[in-house]
């Protein structure tokens, strides 16, 4: 909103001076900070009274556009509207996780579950709800449980022995368990959420994030994973003249600007800016005036990028191509990958994606000190991915497969097929950012295929030399053969002693190998 506008709005009342919200009846709640009863996104909770100990939130005061999911849940929990919780109606899925993008709603929607009539009667024990998020103390919200269940859990010291209790506990219960806003660890993973999922065969579990792969690794099966997508454009107009009063020509009062939605934030802004100098309301018709929402969007990122400084549109663009998938869908890359993929200097990329963020393009996070960047929101998903040629778009499956295959060999140990590894060895000059896990997968699997290691030590640099000088003392013969032949053709300093050692290896064909490259 510029500044001309904004002033001319407080000094007519239209928005609330120093809040960054339109005033009103009700009030609003942006960010963290409650001014009334409406939140929007994830937040839409009437907040006038304390919440006991593992209690889900109020419900929503304003639920629009949701009747739906609402249902769909009910049916994968086996809780069956008008059916009295028949579970006999549809297949029960005992744990359903819930993904989406921030802000979409996935918090409020779960309030709302946790207030519905069908699932008290199905699930009469009650709710039991935390939410997570960064950096959560799993310890205390396993108490909050306990004591929810009349059960001080003070002496269970680590949340393997709370988990267990609640267990026990729980174990002849009909209770429905929510596990809101689930993020990853330092290694990808559930950990923070796993000690919650501790219902009985009666019990439900929902659980809430914003990444697929966490939705599918507590779900147990892609099946179990709904997916909340953002708002139709039929609904977001109801939301917003909710908002605005009882009529379409009332002025808007909702929360606008600071809002949790990206788009929401990104729309209602363009409304400001396009109001006359006469004008000091936004009305239905405005809003109309301005088009589908992708229109708005759309043209609000042509508007971003045009304004950025020297080459910062050129590198913007490289930035928003490499944050969609080969499927159409946004993807999180880290800064450092981020940094690999695109030609910019370090303080020059970090200034850009500020501005994207500020800009309401981008998300941040922070997760255990990586800084983490993925599109705010899907409007405009499929139009960066016309962006991509069908070279890149290739390449785009090939970095997907790999991540496949890690998190296949983090999880089971198992090493990336001989297939596989050659098409990814097609475009090995093209992988750029590998973490050391990823070049750790590849250079194993490369020894155990016998498959241009030296190639593939040679692009991983250290990491490739930490590889192969470990690989000397592997205990499969055949790897440490590979292994003794590579650091020869490396020409590895720190080999000597490695290869002097596998002079006496029980295998001959490693002492073989070893003699040749000292020789």
């Amino acid at each position: 909103m510029t500044q001309e506008n904004r002033a001319r709005l407080e000094g007519s009342g239209a928005i609330a001076q120093d809040s960054g919200v339109a005033a009103g009846a009700g009030g609003v709640a942006v960010g963290g900070s409650v001014l009334g009863n409406i939140h929007i996104g994830d937040k839409i909770f009437k907040d006038d009274e304390p919440r006991a100990l593992g209690s889900a939130p109020p419900p929503p005061t304003l639920f629009v556009g949701r009747d739906q999911a609402l249902h769909d849940l009910k049916m994968r929990l086996g809780i069956l509207p008008g059916q009295d919780g028949d579970a006999a109606a549809a297949p029960v899925q005992v744990v359903t996780a819930v993904r989406g993008w921030p802000g979409v709603g996935k918090t409020t929607l779960a309030a709302a579950l946790a207030h519905d009539e069908d699932v008290a009667t199905a699930l009469p024990d009650g709710v039991l709800w935390v939410a997570l998020g960064p950096g959560p103390d799993v310890m205390a919200g396993l108490a909050d449980w306990g004591r929810a269940l009349g059960v001080d859990l003070a002496d269970y010291t680590t949340p393997e022995a709370r988990s267990a209790r609640l267990t026990h506990l729980l174990r002849d219960q009909r209770r429905l368990l929510i596990v809101d806003d689930v993020w990853p660890d330092e290694h990808g993973q559930p950990t923070a959420a796993q000690p919650f999922c501790v219902g009985g065969r009666n019990c439900r579990t929902l659980v809430t994030t914003r990444r697929a792969d966490l939705a599918r690794a507590l779900a147990g099966r892609a099946a179990a994973v709904y997916r909340l997508g953002v708002m139709n454009d039929a609904d977001a107009r109801e939301l917003l003249v909710k908002l605005a009063g009882p009529t379409a020509d009332t002025p808007a009062r909702g929360a606008v600007e600071g809002s949790e939605l990206p788009h929401l934030q990104i729309i209602c802004t363009r409304l400001y800016d396009t109001l006359a100098a006469d004008e000091t309301t936004i009305t239905l018709a405005a809003y109309e005036r301005l088009g589908r929402a992708e229109g708005v969007l759309g043209s609000y990122l042509h508007d971003v990028l045009d304004r950025l400084p020297g080459q910062g549109g050129a590198i913007a663009r490289a930035v928003l191509k490499d944050l969609v998938g080969s499927q159409a869908t946004s993807r999180a890359l880290s800064r450092d990958a981020l940094a690999a993929r695109v030609e910019a200097q370090g303080s020059e990329l970090d200034d850009l994606l500020a501005r994207l963020v500020d800009a309401r393009l981008l998300w941040r996070e922070e997760t255990a000190g990586d800084i983490v960047y993925e599109l705010a929101h899907e409007y405009l998903v499929e139009e960066i991915g016309g962006w991509i040629d069908p070279a890149d778009l290739a390449f785009k499956r090939l970095e997907e497969l790999l991540a496949r295959e890690v998190a296949n060999w983090r999880v089971h140990g198992t090493l990336i097929p001989r297939d596989r590894l050659e098409l990814l060895y097609r475009q090995r000059e093209r992988f750029r950012g590998l973490d050391g896990e990823t070049w750790t997968c590849i250079l194993r699997s490369a020894l155990h295929a016998d498959l241009a290691v030296e190639d593939w030590a040679r692009f991983a640099g250290e990491t490739g030399d930490q590889v192969i000088l470990a690989s000397v003392d592997d205990p499969a013969a055949r790897i440490r053969r590979r292994a003794a032949r590579a650091t020869g053709q490396l020409g590895m300093a720190d080999a000597i002693d490695p290869l002097i050692a596998a002079l006496q290896d029980e295998d001959h064909t490693v002492r073989e190998a070893a003699h040749r490259c000292l020789a």
